[in-house]
């Protein structure tokens, strides 16, 4: 016997609900409730479909999504995790490739122990650079005579039996010259394949070739044509472009899987692929023969010097330029990961035969003994780089969000290897991974980004099955009355309740992991179109537990508030069915003498709580540890709950703004038409609020998510954009051939607004200044300051926005034109934070040091000389383009900005060999362009800039060449991926409000039936009643959105401004 009210409860008349079978008899009416309300069950069935497909989709592959920027690492330095070369210190200039394999064969240990080949993904590598020319274009002038490729005899002796060109000829060439000097086609006519282009007066090094006649003969000179000394192999080859040359191993290489989507295969002897770059200069098709100009010394190095060391020979000069003859197999237009995008002008032929090629195409001139000792060597044991990856699959160590962690399983990788090889004989770096420091904060902010994507999801489809679950026991009120009357129990309540969202659950997991694992097909192969990146496919356990986890927690969390208003209803208003279920008047009594716990106050209590806990302990320890990643989840949980509560409070003045959309929109309706309209919205609007909180809620998370992503690749592109101050930047260590430069400025006019300079700092080119310092006359206070000077238009030249001066002398007048006067004289421009760490202002006197040794004093004493100026503060600044300038208080090391005559005054003190201001080594070279260049000009430009760049550092210089635009074209692709899944995120979240509003809509119509009797009855058409429920949604939604929008662009608006 069961109780029922107190009384017994006969359970023979309330079999159903007793026993075993009591779970069964609930799947059976959560059965019938599908039957009898398909669009419900269908819409719960989708949402939970939803995020079971987006919570295992992230889980197990978009939460790699960090490697997306492992792309755009590689494609700037190729798919190589770490780089081995010889360590200067050693003085070897090689490494021995057959005894590297072998010391790093065996167990391994750390986070690769048990892995017995770890450390087996190696290959080695044989770099240089030289100049390629196509074989077809050498003897254009002189068709008589026949000129074999791959006979080296002609490269290095020259042809002999060329006469002279007629003086009529010579004057041509000449005047055509001169007038292409003019035009600024200079290279243009050095390229023309034509007889006139023979004779142009190219001035060829005379280790370019070997003179067949004697230079001391005036007779024979006079028999020589122009730019034809010696016939050598330069003149008789008409053009050439520089190449990087590099010998890969094809079959190591791909085991390792570095260029993972090479379409080509091994290469043999006497064969090359070239880069498109390097084929379209030269206009080389597949199949032709092209000839390499490279340095035999630097090429083989470690050969060279034993084989002439052990044969006790010298080196001839002329002996070390060779000519290197290939047969180009294919021209590859993509890099494929297999070097960095710095070598756009490359070939690639294979490692073996690299040796091979360059022993057989040495100077005719070099003894036999020589090419036999080199035949000797095996190539193995002379490789300049040994390459090494992570072991497959090698992308799972780039998976991390935080990069820190990456570096550190990289280093400690590159630990054991250096412990096997030897410290003392080894330079290491790391390109990859030192270069995910600069996405760094970028992709923690986009794993946070996919967190709060999973978390919105779960949040909306919480709110969509609470709002179907409500909608269903308000629709069964009459039935559970009915059963609660001849004896339900309150848990069996809960049950029938329970079950009827769980069965929508059960089948929409198994679909929604289905199509997760078909997902990660599409995601991969867009990862691998976009980056070149290849990503596992497929669910790993812990996307199926989380996706699981989702498809499960989702309907029992919504069937909270449900079971409570199903519990809650008095019997007389459940079996009631003659008044409307539609209430526009609520009214609620409350017994103050109750003693129930407040559940709804528990729960806002313990959310403040948590809040308070986060704050107060959270926050430190992110702060303390520099835990960058809690530090974001943290504020971006606050901005997640900024935005609800904003959404929420605006639920006060929804109705406002309900009336109002229906009264300026609809003005011109019937008039009976917008005053029905205002009392459904009233009647509906406890049921409306939960489409209105979701469309709210989506709407801001949509604007918000959007404008954080953009701030955070805004922030990634301006932090570049001010560390380059220009958007094409030349730099070394000291740039010897200005001219040329300024040169290059002046002919391109069209395009260059202006150029400037700025120079190395003090310490980069004095060997006695070792430090630099600020201090105030106390000298309690000394900041680090490295000295730069800048030339008289450098902000003008440079991107001036990022200049920003916190406060200066004389605010009437250019700072630059101030710093060039006599006020500017032993003045400087320094960081903001000093006005107050040092108690300064504009034009107040403070002192620099500088801290040196000469040779004589540090052969006396070990400790340095310090030198003392009285200087004064011109400006303080806060940001500079290209230097680093700060107003935070813990930046203590800065730039400091002087100009040229005070440079030079600070470092000639020490330096003899700086007689005047033109000595004053300049280091980078900035360019100003004009704003609306398009995409042609842009490349055309940085392809002439980087042509030049080539050439000076054949003569000597050491500079590199950096453009924004090609410097950023991975990033381009990075924004492309991430924006396509913002896209879908947005379509998958609005089609979640989709069903919630088609919910409403659906049941607001059914419950309106008595309503919408009585209007058709007094004679309103049918048109009206189709017109009123359109309307009705519409203002929903547009309310809402509208409420969404704006609270979405407040509060990112206030994130942009930090």
């Amino acid at each position: 016997m069961a109780r029922l009210g107190g009384k017994p409860r006969n359970d023979a008349c309330f079999g159903a609900f007793a026993g075993p079978s009591v779970q069964s008899h609930f799947v059976l009416l959560a059965y019938r409730e599908f039957r009898d309300n398909k669009l419900n069950f269908f819409l719960g069935f989708l949402a939970v479909t939803a995020v079971v497909f987006v919570a295992a989709l992230l889980a197990s592959v978009l939460a790699k999504a960090p490697v997306l920027f492992t792309g755009l690492a590689e494609e700037a330095n190729g798919e190589i995790d770490f780089i081995f070369e010889p360590a200067s210190p050693t003085g070897r200039s090689f490494l021995n490739y057959t005894k590297t394999a072998e010391l790093l064969s065996g167990p391994t240990s750390s986070h690769w122990e048990g892995r017995d080949d770890a450390y087996d993904f190696h290959s080695p590598r044989l770099t240089t650079n030289g100049k390629m020319y196509r074989a077809s274009a050498c003897g254009v002038c002189y068709p008589e005579k026949e000129w074999d490729p791959w006979d080296t005899t002609w490269q290095y002796l020259g042809e002999e039996g060329v006469n002279r060109a007629s003086p009529e000829i010579l004057a041509e060439v000449q005047a055509e010259y001169n007038y292409s000097k003019y035009t600024h086609r200079e290279e243009n006519f050095r390229r023309m394949s034509s007889p006139k282009s023979c004779y142009f007066p190219i001035r060829v090094p005379s280790f370019d070739c070997e003179p067949r006649y004697d230079v001391n003969d005036e007779q024979q000179a006079e028999e020589v044509p122009i730019g034809n000394s010696g016939f050598c192999f330069t003149s008789l080859c008409q053009g050439s472009t520089d190449v990087g040359v590099f010998g890969i191993n094809s079959e190591r290489e791909r085991r390792m899987d570095l260029g993972y989507t090479w379409p080509y295969g091994p290469l043999g002897p006497g064969q090359a692929y070239v880069s498109k770059r390097a084929a379209k200069d030269l206009g080389v098709t597949v199949g032709e023969v092209i000839i390499v100009n490279v340095d035999a010394y630097r090429t083989m190095r470690g050969l060279w010097i034993e084989v002439f060391r052990d044969l006790n020979m010298t080196s001839e000069t002329d002996w070390e330029k060779i000519r290197l003859t290939f047969e180009v197999i294919g021209i590859y237009e993509e890099i494929y990961g297999k070097h960095g995008i710095g070598s756009k002008r490359a070939i690639v032929v294979e490692y073996e035969y690299l040796f091979k090629t360059a022993v057989e195409s040495l100077h005719p001139d070099i003894p036999s003994a020589v090419k036999e000792a080199f035949l000797r060597g095996n190539p193995q044991d002379y490789a300049n780089q040994i390459l090494v990856n992570f072991p497959p699959p090698r992308y799972d160590v780039y998976t991390h969000q935080d990069a820190d962690v990456t570096v550190q399983l990289a280093v400690s990788f590159a630990t054991d290897i250096v412990y096997r090889l030897g410290v003392q004989d080894l330079r290491v770096s790391m390109p990859v991974a030192e270069s995910l420091r600069y996405y760094k904060y970028l992709s923690m902010f986009l794993g946070l980004m996919l967190n709060i994507v999973l978390f919105i999801f779960t949040f909306l489809s919480v709110i969509l099955i609470y709002s179907l679950l409500s909608v269903s026991v308000e629709r069964r009120s009459f039935s559970f009355g009915i059963l609660r009357m001849v004896g339900l129990l309150k848990r069996d309540v809960i049950q029938m309740i329970v079950f009827q969202p769980l069965v929508n659950a059960f089948p929409a997991i198994a679909l929604g992991l289905g199509l997760a694992y078909l997902g990660t097909f599409l995601v991969s192969e867009i990862f691998l179109t976009l980056t070149g990146v290849p990503l596992s496919v497929g669910l790993d356990v812990y996307a199926v537990a989380l996706a699981v986890a989702c498809g499960l927690f989702i309907p029992l969390l919504a069937s909270v508030l449900p079971i409570q208003s199903a519990l809650s209803m008095a019997l007389t208003d459940a079996v009631d069915t003659k008044r409307s279920k539609v209430q526009a008047v609520q009214a609620q009594i409350s017994r103050s003498s109750g003693g129930a716990i407040s559940w709804t106050l528990v729960a806002f209590a313990t959310s403040l709580v948590i809040f308070g806990f986060s704050i107060y302990y959270l926050m430190p320890l992110a702060l303390l540890s520099t835990n960058i990643s809690l530090l974001l989840n943290m504020f971006f949980g606050l901005i997640i709950m900024m935005l609800l509560g904003l959404v929420l409070l605006s639920l006060n003045i929804q109705h406002i703004m309900e009336r109002v959309i229906v009264w300026s929109l609809f003005w011109w309706e019937s008039r009976g038409i917008p005053q029905v309209l205002v009392k459904q919205l009233v009647a509906h609007r406890g049921r409306n609020r939960f489409t209105t909180v979701m469309y709210g809620l989506t709407i801001a998370f949509v604007i918000f998510i959007y404008v954080s992503y953009d701030i955070n690749v805004k922030a990634t592109l301006y932090d570049e954009q001010q560390s380059y101050g220009a958007l094409f930047k030349v730099s070394g260590s000291t740039i010897k051939n200005r001219a040329a430069l300024e040169n290059f400025a002046s002919r391109h006019s069209r395009n260059i607004l202006d150029y400037t300079w700025a120079s190395a700092s003090v310490e980069d080119v004095s060997d006695d200044i070792v430090e630099t310092k600020i201090t105030h006359f106390g000298q309690l206070f000394h900041y680090p300051n490295r000295v730069f000077s800048v030339s008289p238009s450098f902000f003008e030249a440079s991107l001036s926005q990022f200049l920003i001066v916190d406060d200066m002398a004389d605010s009437s007048h250019d700072l630059l034109h101030q710093l060039y006067s006599s006020r500017g004289a032993n003045s400087l421009l320094i960081g903001a934070k000093y006005s107050n760490s040092l108690a300064l202002e504009p034009m107040s006197k403070f002192l620099f040091e500088t801290r040196f040794a000469t040779p004589e004093e540090a052969a006396r004493d070990d400790s340095h000389v310090e030198r003392q100026y009285t200087v004064s503060t011109l400006a303080f600044l806060s940001s500079c383009p290209n230097f680093f300038f700060s107003k935070f208080p813990l930046i203590n090391s800065q730039h400091a900005l002087v100009s040229i005559p005070t440079w030079y005054n600070i470092v000639r003190e020490t330096d003899g060999n700086m007689m005047s201001l033109y000595d004053v080594p300049m280091s980078e070279f900035l360019i100003k362009v004009k704003d609306d260049m398009s995409d042609e000009e842009t490349l055309s430009l940085t392809n002439e800039l980087a042509i030049l760049v080539q050439r000076l550092n054949r003569q000597g210089e050491e500079l590199d060449l950096y453009s924004f635009d090609e410097n950023n074209d991975a990033l381009e692709k990075a924004d492309y991926a991430i924006t396509a899944f913002f896209i879908f995120t947005t379509v998958m979240a609005m089609t979640i409000c989709l069903f919630s509003l088609m919910s409403s809509m659906y049941t607001n119509v059914r419950e309106n039936a008595k309503e919408t009797g009585i209007l058709r009855a007094i004679g309103v058409p049918r048109g009206w009643i189709f017109r009123l429920a359109i309307y009705e949604a519409f203002v929903i939604v547009f309310a809402s959105s509208l409420v969404g929008a704006v609270i979405g662009t407040m509060v990112a608006y206030t994130m942009a401004l930090q």
